[in-house]
This record gives structure tokens, sequence and C-alpha cells, in this order.
């Protein structure tokens, strides 16, 4: 589902609409913002400079009608990210984005230098920060990185305020990554390697309405309503560790191969689960709980029979242990899928 309008010239565009939209480098996903969702509707701005990008959007998210909002019925994300390109051989950025709920948008939120903690509106927002590195050490290689904070009890607050501070848990996560891309026969061969890890109660805070979770109805002819709720940064939420790798050949004769694994270790929290401060709360790692274990495998291959015609399968295995977070209960599945496509 996509419809959007953009304008712009060469140090700026404007751009309206409905699309995916992510930010970051990541291959399984991101930290802040992730393409996940099945769309957004939206307003971006961006700037451009020699060695400098600005973004600045506002996400639009809708509002479950069973909840009761305080203070209004607006839910909103708002981003924006600055990004610098040093030596030609290296990118960084640094991102904060709020998540605003019960209370109309500001003018003042379209600030570039505005920091959104420091508006200091907790019972209508969640504000999320990350700093990434995107690193080309040499031709067909690629390193990148990045950091996310939710919150963080410091030192000095600890000494302050003493047990209520240290009962409120922490909250960050970070991703790990190579990817990079080499010249092989009449072909390329191509590669990524990910680590991500998210702490449990990143994205969670006090209102639930201030959860970072994206959320849709689906109503069908018989007119039944489906709550839809999925992550609106890293697919798998909080609370879990996610290994992955992918390789890839491209042949220029036509022949495309896949083989795709992920390796995901996923505790009880979920983007649902109520926030909670105590001491217990705070001293949860990641994996929590009984820990859900999932192996994935995909492999996938394409001919192009001819210029017009090619043709596909698609495998994919999965084995899951502790399914649903019950101990000894599994869960596995084999599938196949053959495609044609036709192209005129």
């Amino acid at each position: 589902e996509r419809a959007f309008f953009s304008v712009g010239k060469n140090n700026w565009n404007l751009e309206i609409g409905r699309d995916k939209l992510e930010t970051g480098n990541g291959q399984t996903g991101n930290l802040v913002l992730s393409s996940y969702p099945d769309y957004y509707n939206f307003a971006k701005v961006k700037g451009f400079a020699d060695n400098f990008t600005f973004t600045w959007m506002y996400v639009d998210l809708e509002n479950p009608e069973t909840m009761t909002v305080p203070g209004g019925v607006q839910r909103a994300f708002i981003d924006h990210v600055l990004e610098a390109r040093l030596f030609n051989v290296l990118s960084v950025f640094i991102n904060e984005s709020m998540l605003l709920n019960g209370q109309d948008p500001e003018i003042q939120y379209i600030n570039p230098l505005i920091i959104y903690h420091n508006l200091f509106i907790k019972d209508f927002s969640n504000s999320l920060a990350s700093v990434g590195f995107s690193l080309f050490p040499f031709s067909g290689l690629n390193i990148y990185g990045e950091f996310a904070l939710d919150q963080l009890q410091t030192a000095q607050e600890q000494e302050l305020y003493g047990s209520n501070v240290t009962a409120t848990p922490n909250a960050d996560g970070y991703m790990i990554g190579t990817k990079g891309v080499y010249p092989l026969g009449n072909g390329f061969l191509s590669g990524d390697l990910e680590y991500v890890y998210t702490s449990p109660w990143l994205y969670i805070r006090e209102g639930e309405m201030s959860f970072f979770w994206y959320h849709r109805e689906l109503t069908d002819v018989l007119k039944t309503i489906t709550d839809v709720k999925k992550p609106l940064g890293y697919r798998y939420g909080p609370d879990a560790m996610v290994f992955s790798g992918k390789l890839n050949y491209y042949s220029l004769a036509s022949l495309k191969l896949e083989l795709g694994i992920e390796y995901i270790l996923k505790g009880q929290n979920t983007i649902e689960t109520p926030f909670e401060e105590t001491g217990e709360a705070a001293l949860m790692k990641t994996p929590s709980g009984i820990v859900e274990k999932s192996f994935i495998v995909n492999i996938k291959g394409e001919y192009q029979i001819f210029p017009f015609l090619s043709a596909g399968l698609s495998s994919y295995i999965v084995n899951v242990s502790n399914y649903n977070h019950i101990t000894g209960s599994s869960f596995f599945d084999f599938q196949n899928a053959l495609n044609l496509s036709f192209k005129f």
C-alpha cells in the first residue's frame, strides 16, 4: 500500500503520503524505526549539505478505539536524524525520536535543535535516542552498528533518589553487522552477518500508549475486526538476541541463489508487556524467563528462462523449542513455494 507526493531541489526534499519507512543500516530490522509494519502515514522533510543530511519526520499512528488516552486521542511518532559523512569512508548519525500520545503536536517539535527528552512531558511521551555508524574500510566491505537508549539511571540519580530510581529498569539495545560483495565468475557473491540485542524493557514505559508499537485494525467481509500490533522498532521487540547471516550469488547469466540463517533467543517480555518498577524488573537480563529458541533457514533459487520469463523455488525450515515460552513445547515447519514471473 504505497502512495505519496514528493517535491524537492538539490538541497531539500518534502515527502507526504503512505509508504514503508526505516532509519538505520540493519539487515533484519532497525532499532528506532523499521519497515516491519505494513505501512506508515507520514510527512518527511530532508535537507542536504555537502557532508551532512538532516531528516525530520512525523508519522501518524492509529489509536485503538478500545483504549482511553489521557487528554486526547492523538498518537504519533516524531523523529529527527542528523547524519554526517567523514573522509568518504565513514558516516555517523544521531537520532532522537518521540512517541507522542494524548497531546496535539506543537510547533516546537519541528525545531531541529530541540531535545525531546528535555521537554519533560513524561505523561504524554516516550523518547528514544540512538547513535550509529557505517564504515567502508575498502571497496566491497561495509561494517555498521547502532546503539539505542530508552532509559538510563545514572549513578547521580541513584544517589539522590535512592530505591525509587534503582527499581526503574534500564532499557537499551544495540546491533553490529557487516556486509560485503565480491565479483565471482560471471556474477557477484554477497553476504552479511548481524547480531542484535534488545534489553527486556526497551520500547516499554509507564503508559501503554507510549509503547513503541504500531497498531492497525483489519476488517473482513463479515465485519470482524482484527487488531494488529507490531513493534515500530526492531521486529522481534524487546528481550531478544538475534544472530543472522545471509549468502547470495547473482549470476549475470540469469541465476540467483540465496541462503539465509537466523537463530533467535526470545525472552518473555513483548511489546505489550506491562511496565514494572520493581527491583526484580530492574535486574532482568535478556533473554528473560523461559527462553523461546528459534532456528530458521531459508533457501531460494531463481533462473531466468527467457528474457520475459523466470522461475524460482523457495524453501523454509523453522524449528522452535520452548514454543510460546512453554518448557518442552516445540514447533517445526517446512514449506516450499514455486513462483513464476512474467515481464512485459
